[in-house]
């Protein structure tokens, strides 16, 4: 973008209500572009009242300029049997450009759970829940998602990190997504890294 005329409105991306409350202030979306394609893909909360349609999400491929009918809304289903609301969501895509792999972290409200998926260029899998215990962030982004290492002029992929607040006193829980699996971060995870070194607790994440 050079101008401000080069840019494009898209009204109504989201077919469905990402919060139904006005005084809610969170950041219930993101978007990151496909290394490889171009493609966007723009990923945000559902408030449709259901037990399987948690986190919705559009693809808007590289030669177009505005979502049209055919790029239609799609669901991630978080495994939760009750109806969640996600209150933070951070997308981070594979720097290498020959890859369209994504990962995505967001917060789970209900639960207070912060989950992991990773997207292949087309679906969404290997789910993975960082914590069940992100209860002490006091609802802030106490989470992220970044990609580094292994990095080597566009021959090798990289790995992603996924950070998130865990329990009380300043711990952290971390996982590294390889291209193939979730491995642990180490410090973290089974015996939780303590950020703050003090009785604080963590709430703002940003890697």
């Amino acid at each position: 973008c050079n101008s401000s005329s080069s840019w494009v409105f898209s009204s109504n991306i989201s077919t469905t209500p990402v919060w139904t409350d006005v005084a809610r202030n969170e950041r219930m979306f993101d978007v990151a572009f496909e290394s490889m394609t171009g493609d966007a893909v723009v990923v945000y909360a559902a408030q449709l009242g259901s037990t399987t349609n948690d986190v919705a999400y559009r693809v808007l491929p590289h030669e177009n300029d505005t979502f049209t009918s055919d790029m239609v809304e799609a669901y991630i289903d978080d495994d939760v049997t009750t109806d969640v609301q996600y209150t933070w969501i951070k997308l981070a895509n594979n720097p290498n450009p020959l890859y369209e792999e994504m990962v995505l972290v967001g917060f789970e409200l209900n639960g207070t759970d912060v989950n992991a998926w990773v997207w292949n260029g087309s679906l969404w899998g290997n789910f993975l829940e960082i914590t069940a215990g992100a209860g002490s962030t006091s609802n802030r982004e106490a989470l992220d998602v970044a990609y580094a290492g292994n990095y080597t002029n566009g021959t090798n992929g990289s790995w992603a990190m996924v950070v998130s607040g865990d329990g009380t006193s300043g711990n952290v829980v971390g996982r590294l997504w390889n291209k193939t699996a979730w491995q642990t971060l180490a410090n973290t995870t089974t015996n939780p890294g303590d950020m703050a070194a003090t009785s604080g607790d963590v709430e703002w994440i940003r890697l």
